[in-house]
């Protein structure tokens, strides 16, 4: 185990070019990271801790995986899935969905160029699976039939190369640092870089990412967060509220249903997934938000993200059986998933210079009682009230192929 400084603050090596190392460990002020003592837990506390461990059996076998506790958030990220976040929970509810994928899934079993570019699928299960870092949307061929980029990427298959935990007394956060590098000679090298931090005494979790440009070529870049949710927090007693300026069906099925675009649908065998697009509407700090609330009213999850970079929004419904995993998913992109042809001509790739770097950020927050998730719906109300939302009946090609 190596300790080492960040920003001066106080960190823990997991992950580095000497290899990983596994275990747990407490944090205090005094102690610093100590190796926990889960035999004889100190009475009446409940320290931030970090454990870290390598899964095995089928195929999880060889996923490292790092585990983020503080009273109110509980986090585990896949350090070999390019820091994807397999399992949140907020107040000891998990908001996670139950995909028919037993992952975490090691990315050496996953077909990810199978000859139809579906291969992504194979291993999708997480709560934040990301998206990118140069295709988002469906696989694209060349006039050959030759695949060139898959199914939405495949930053989710890349594993991390550094990790480093980190505790920040004044942001009152413990913080997962990870990188990620994306090389393909004489072509591209990306790196991945992502604070995933969990507050000390709230529910919340956020998620800071950058795509820095290492390489001496330009490189269109692409990056969605497919943020993903199941029952019970996500189901037919569940809405959504998102101020929004334009709300777009991706396609007839979608349209057919865009008069309740904002709620689930009850769990049908062999349904078809349904997706809107949207344009959505900012506060003055151009932050965007996505609210997923209970009808009870008992709980709910508010998500934020930075609209300067991240400044479109796909919602994923996905009704089908619970079996074959019943989910919603709140998706903030760089672009929408149309695939890198459609989005390039749309002007929605972003490019980036030899040098240059992308920021994104995206934070989610457990509504645990009836008083925050009525401040959450005031600030929706008061965001839509600087325009009137428009739901088009039909798809619009601004906003992605209309077919």
């Amino acid at each position: 185990m190596t300790k080492s400084k960040t920003n001066s603050l106080p960190s823990l090596a997991i992950l580095n070019e000497s290899g990983f190392v596994p275990g747990t460990w407490d944090w205090s002020p005094e102690l610093n990271f100590s190796p926990a003592d889960q035999a004889n837990p100190l009475p009446g506390t409940k320290l931030p801790r970090v454990s870290s461990r390598v899964l095995e059996g089928g195929l999880r076998t060889g996923v490292q995986m790092v585990r983020l506790q503080t009273p109110r958030v509980e986090v585990e990220v896949v350090l070999s899935r390019g820091a994807g976040i397999a399992h949140v929970a907020f107040d000891g509810v998990s908001v996670g969905w139950r995909s028919p994928v037993a992952g975490p899934v090691h990315p050496s079993f996953v077909p990810l160029y199978r000859p139809d570019g579906l291969g992504w699928l194979a291993g999708f299960d997480e709560v934040l699976a990301r998206c990118g870092l140069l295709n988002v949307g469906g696989p694209q061929f060349n006039e050959r039939d030759q695949l060139i980029h898959p199914l939405h990427g495949d930053i989710a298959y890349w594993p991390c190369r550094h990790a480093e935990v980190s505790v920040d007394p004044t942001r009152r956060q413990l913080i997962l640092t990870t990188s990620v590098e994306v090389v393909l000679f004489h072509f591209h090298r990306l790196v991945l870089a992502t604070q995933t931090a969990i507050s000390l005494d709230q529910p919340t979790l956020e998620v800071h990412d950058t795509i820095h440009n290492a390489g001496g070529r330009p490189c269109g870049v692409m990056l969605l967060h497919h943020w993903n949710f199941g029952p019970p927090v996500a189901s037919t007693a569940s809405r959504l509220k998102i101020p929004a300026r334009e709300v777009s069906p991706r396609n007839a099925h979608a349209a057919r249903a865009i008069g309740h675009w904002d709620l689930l649908d009850p769990a049908t065998r062999g349904a078809e997934e349904t997706v809107y697009f949207i344009s959505p509407l900012g506060d003055p700090a151009n932050v965007g938000t996505a609210l997923l609330l209970d009808s009870d009213r008992k709980f709910g999850l508010q998500m934020n993200w930075d609209l300067t970079t991240m400044p479109y929004l796909t919602i994923w419904k996905n009704p089908v059986a619970a079996e074959d995993g019943y989910a919603v998913g709140i998706e903030p992109g760089t672009c929408f998933p149309n695939g890198r042809p459609h989005e390039t001509t749309a002007g929605r790739v972003h490019e980036l210079h030899p040098g240059q770097s992308l920021p994104v950020s995206v934070s989610l927050t457990g509504l645990t009682d009836l008083a925050a998730i009525e401040a959450a719906e005031q600030s929706v109300r008061q965001c839509q009230s600087s325009a009137t939302a428009i739901n088009h009946a039909d798809p619009q090609a601004k906003f992605g192929p209309v077919v």
